[in-house]
């Protein structure tokens, strides 16, 4: 794999993961919802300061900016997918170009993500890290343990 595949697949992983985890919380309608109890239970689980909760807020409210960007063309692709589907051969001149659409309006928000995501993670404390790297480690074994 190139450097640039490497560095695509782990941004789309992180994305995809932070997606996910504002998507928690199923008794919020919105994804502002959401948004603000995945927030307030992160806060409080890790104990942060007002800095720390600021910085927080703020890269919150860039996934939430980022994910609005992503998801504006959702519907058209899959159109353009759909009409793809219909003829007997795929376009896969057609499909490569619609994918690479979608790839470089991911790789125009990463800089922006990774920005907010830094100054969150280099706020907390060691024994904050520490706490944060336990409760993902528990959460994927807990939520992924039937991929292993």
């Amino acid at each position: 794999m190139t450097s640039r595949t490497k560095k695509t697949i782990a941004f789309t992983t992180l994305l995809g993961f932070i997606l996910l985890a504002t998507g928690c919380g199923m008794f919020h309608k919105s994804p502002e919802e959401r948004a603000e109890w995945i927030t307030y239970k992160i806060a409080k689980k890790m104990d942060l300061n007002e800095t720390q909760k600021t910085k927080l807020n703020q890269l919150k409210d860039q996934i939430l900016l980022s994910r609005k960007t992503l998801k504006g063309d959702k519907k058209k692709h899959h159109e353009q997918l759909l009409t793809m589907l219909d003829s007997p051969v795929l376009e896969q001149e057609k499909l490569s170009l619609m994918i690479d659409e979608i790839v470089f309006a991911a790789q125009k928000e990463k800089p922006a993500l990774i920005s907010a995501l830094g100054d969150f993670y280099d706020s907390l404390s060691d024994e904050q890290r520490k706490k944060l790297k336990e409760k993902m480690e528990r959460h994927h074994a807990k939520k992924h343990h039937h991929w292993n």
